[in-house]
């Protein structure tokens, strides 16, 4: 299927999403800074990030932000496919043929 997309985005036009921790980003892990005051009395921001690779249509996968407080659950899915999808059609121009969404995602995602 990822050669396909290469080929032909107009025609076939593959994405491939998951939200990433940090085994999945190589972000280090201080484990000693968890116990500290800061991170446990302290409010802090909480960022997830949501990668994406759209071969054919895009060089560099793609990373959106979302909040930590942000409900997840299949209207937050929808709503960042959504989004790619336009992005999509902005770079070809118009919308492929065939829009496949590749996910591992949770049943409630």
């Amino acid at each position: 299927m990822w050669q396909r997309a290469e080929v032909d985005p107009t025609d076939f036009c593959l994405v491939s999403i998951d939200k990433m921790d940090q085994t999945k980003t190589m972000i280090p892990r201080v484990q000693h800074l968890l116990t500290t005051t800061l991170m446990k009395d302290s409010p802090r921001l909480v960022v997830g990030l949501i990668g994406a690779y759209i071969p054919g249509v895009f060089t560099n996968p793609l990373v959106t932000t979302v909040f930590e407080d942000c409900i997840h659950g299949g209207d937050m899915q929808t709503s960042i496919v959504l989004n790619y999808l336009m992005a999509i059609k902005l770079k070809l121009g118009k919308l492929p043929k065939t829009f496949v969404i590749h996910a591992d995602n949770t049943v409630k995602d």
